[in-house]
């Protein structure tokens, strides 16, 4: 048997001392022996040979058995030995290998740009490469020996982020995340961290290599992205603030102006009289139009723009849109017409308002830029699958049309064909927009056939289910009788105030004013029951409309009164406004301005012999 080499110089390693041991025994044992047989045989000569015999025979078997027994343990202990030496030899060869390929690693850690960190499995500092003194500005001499985040992470590293690669790396798992660092100087920088386990034979973890990438660039665009979309939020919201207090402010007098003027038409006139005043009514509701374009606009922007489907009356619809441009249409001596028979408008499920509304752009754009010549509505309805129909709507006109270059920046919000065409015609260029986004909303798309000097054809297909309510009953100012309502109307615009009084008086209602949310609250409750409803105005100083709602529903809840329907009278007309409305308490909302006949519509069901109304309804 023979010694293993020595594995670092190739050399045979000396006898283990116990083997030696065991040799020199072994001949000392044989020594003993040739002995023994010498001294047999002069015991042969002397006493016989029987008693020579036996006594040699017994101590060489005895000596041999024992030198036995002792060669037997030694060999064991020796093939432990070897054991141990094969296993050893295995070992040195694993770090030959992985001092290897930590020097290859390092050698080419060595050339990335990127900062190379080799950390001991307790996660001290072994090695760094050039990189890492570049981003870091410390020296390797600096760092070895001390964890990264002691070196690299300040006040400004997130906590939660260290914790979390922390748990990443006790689980030994692999680490990609980004952190704030900082440099020796106390500079600021955003790294991508990537850190990797070197895990041997055994499974046990031996290094951690960590690659940090400089991303600092990349954070700063990502950043001034944020900002920037903080930014626009904020001006959205601020626009959408500004648009609201706008609209409220220009509603207020509006209200006054255009309930004043549908007064004055109710009144005993010459026909000179009527017609300016008539004028006065159509000018502001044109001018409310306009308003509201810019505040759906606002709404769709906001994504907080809804349709409200409800049984609509197809034909209704178009004499409506058609009522709206005809003064117009005439006095221009304009032909216009609408091509639907009745039996081809049927009653079908959409939101009424806002078809009207996009029919009434479509018309009005013609008409405006029409000189001479005609504007025409055609409908065509055609069955559809699944219990609907598909209509088709058609507007076009003989005015100067559009070039086919432009027809696809009309449909953008503020644009119109040319420079020149705001200041010749007017118009806010949103009616075209608004129609498109309306359109969308309702499932289909407006397009466009036209060319300069040609007029223009806009046209756009729904499809829409039939409607189950056949009732075609509706409701109109002549038809008003009264009410005999004892309404409270918490109002503080002095011209608003003497709107409302007149508006009640026509429909035989008795009023009691509050100038703010306070006296509101006080009348009511000294009145021991005796209103109907409250009208309520939602801002009004001392105490606004809300809070005087939400105290009134208090004291109710309180006490033994039945509660009162109380009806939002407000210039305020975003969704927010109507949610706000609802939370508090109230059971409708009229937007300013208000004619007689919405007025009438929203007080009837509170009237005597009326069905309740419900009171989370909000209209």
């Amino acid at each position: 048997m023979t010694d293993p080499e020595n594995h670092e110089s190739g050399t045979p390693l000396p006898p283990h001392p116990l083997k030696r041991f065991a040799l020199d025994w072994i001949g000392a044992i044989t020594l003993l022996t040739g002995l023994l047989s010498a001294l047999a045989v002069a015991l042969w000569d002397r006493y016989g040979a029987r008693s020579a015999t036996a006594l040699v025979v017994l101590v060489a078997v005895t000596a041999h058995l024992y030198a036995l027994a002792l060669w037997r343990r030694f060999h064991g202990a020796l093939r432990q030995r070897e054991e141990l030496l094969e296993q050893l030899n295995a070992a040195h060869a694993r770090d030959a290998r992985q001092a290897l390929e930590l020097s290859k690693l390092s050698s080419v850690a060595e050339r990335t740009s990127n900062a190379v960190i080799i950390t001991d499995r307790d996660g001290r500092i072994e090695w760094v490469n050039r990189g890492f003194t570049v981003l870091t500005e410390w020296e390797p001499a600096e760092v070895i020996g001390r964890s990264p985040g002691a070196v690299l992470q300040g006040p400004g590293t997130d906590t939660i982020t260290v914790a979390r690669i922390r748990a990443q790396v006790g689980a030994r798992a692999a680490v990609d995340e980004e952190i704030l660092n900082y440099s020796k100087s106390g500079r600021i920088y955003w790294v991508r961290l990537d850190i990797q386990p070197v895990i041997d034979a055994s499974g046990a973890v031996t290094h951690y290599v960590a690659v940090q990438t400089d991303v600092s660039a990349q954070k700063s665009i990502e950043l001034q992205l944020e900002r920037a979309r903080d930014l626009a939020l904020s001006a959205a919201d601020a626009r959408g603030q500004f648009i609201a207090n706008t609209s409220h402010e220009i509603r207020t007098p509006m209200n006054g102006v255009l309930g004043m003027t549908e007064l004055l038409l109710r009144t005993s006139l010459d026909e000179r009289q009527w017609r300016l005043a008539d004028t006065i009514l159509r000018s502001g509701r044109h001018l409310l139009d306009l308003l509201n374009d810019v505040l759906d606009y606002s709404k769709m922007d906001a994504g907080r723009f809804e349709l409200v489907t409800a049984p609509t009356d197809l034909e209704r619809v178009l004499k409506d849109a058609q009522g709206v441009v005809a003064e117009t249409a005439l006095a221009k001596g304009l032909s216009l017409d609408v091509h639907v028979r009745p039996e081809n408008a049927p009653r079908l499920m959409a939101d009424g308002a806002r078809l009207r509304q996009v029919l009434v752009n479509l018309l009005g754009n013609a008409v405006k830029f029409t000189a001479a010549g005609r504007v025409a509505l055609s409908v065509t309805v055609q069955p559809g699958t699944r219990g609907e129909l598909r209509a088709t709507f058609s507007v076009a006109d003989t005015g100067i049309g559009i070039a086919p270059k432009l027809q696809r920046q009309i449909f953008e919000p503020f644009v119109q064909a040319d420079a020149g065409t705001a200041t010749r015609y007017g118009g806010s260029g949103l009616g075209l927009a608004i129609s498109q986004r309306l359109v969308r909303l309702m499932g289909g798309e407006l397009l466009v056939k036209s060319d300069v000097g040609q007029g223009a054809t806009f046209s756009f297909a729904l499809r829409l289910p039939l409607a189950v309510d056949t009732d075609t009953a509706q409701s109109g100012v002549a038809s008003l009788g009264a009410l005999g309502l004892n309404v409270l109307v918490a109002e503080d615009y002095p011209v608003n105030q003497e709107v409302i009084r007149e508006f009640l008086s026509e429909l035989g209602c008795r009023m009691v004013l509050a100038r703010n949310g306070r006296e509101a609250i006080e009348l009511y409750v000294e009145s021991d029951g005796d209103f109907d409803l409250v009208l309520m105005d939602c801002r009004m100083p001392r105490m606004d409309g809300f809070d005087a709602t939400r105290a009134i529903r208090d004291w109710e809840r309180n006490g033994t009164r039945r509660q009162v329907p109380v009806i939002a009278l407000t210039a305020g007309a975003l969704a927010t406004e109507r949610e706000r409305c609802a939370l508090v308490g109230m059971n409708g909302f009229l937007a300013k301005p208000v004619t007689l006949g919405e007025l009438y519509d929203a007080l009837a069901p509170h009237a005597r012999g009326h069905a309740a109304p419900s009171e989370a309804a909000i209209a």
